[in-house]
């Protein structure tokens, strides 16, 4: 995948930034894991499904962020 035109990587940032607050209101955190597959995800590296696709070794996903930045 191509790395996300400059307007659809702020958009992606923003809408990451959101989700991380609402997460981190719920008393969650990120593991620096998914920051790394975020950061991916918001310079156009990978996808979405991507970033939602669990872990095999730790079952974790981005999937609350996903969803959020989806809207």
């Amino acid at each position: 995948m191509s790395a996300a035109s400059k307007e659809e990587m702020v958009r992606r940032k923003k809408a990451v930034d959101f989700a991380r607050g609402n997460i981190g209101l719920e008393g969650f955190k990120i593991s620096p894991e998914q920051e790394t597959l975020v950061q991916r995800y918001v310079n156009g590296e990978i996808k979405l499904a991507e970033l939602l696709k669990p872990d095999p070794k730790t079952k974790d996903s981005c999937d609350g962020v996903a969803k959020i930045t989806n809207s």
